[in-house]
């Protein structure tokens, strides 16, 4: 499954530098951004394309691995606490289990 997982990203990695090689004359276009909000206009300078791709890329990126670092920790505090709950749940158990067990089950097999 390993294998496959890194064939399939080779695969999407090659199309993907194929895609920006095919269209490298679009990708280098400069382009400025205008915001304007209430009166108050924002605007940035020309900045090539590939940057605001690699931006947005990048901030996906910085964000999936939060919302998964969250889950992660999340999920371990998770396991933290079954496993507590387990390991009381079996003390109680072996405190609730007769000292010698041989000595019932030879009493049960006598009767």
């Amino acid at each position: 499954m390993r294998f496959i997982k890194l064939i399939l990203f080779l695969v999407l990695f090659l199309c993907g530098v194929v895609f920006f090689i095919q269209n490298s004359i679009f990708i280098t276009y400069k382009i400025a951004l205008k915001f304007s909000l209430f009166g108050y206009d924002l605007s940035s300078g020309p900045i090539p394309l590939y940057l605001y791709l690699l931006t947005a890329f990048g901030l996906g990126a910085i964000i999936s691995f939060l919302y998964l670092l969250g889950e992660k920790l999340r999920l371990s505090a998770e396991i933290k606490s079954y496993r507590s709950q387990i390991a009381k749940l079996e003390e109680e158990l072996e405190s609730l289990r007769p000292e010698d067990e041989g000595e019932e089950e030879v009493e049960e097999t006598e009767e």
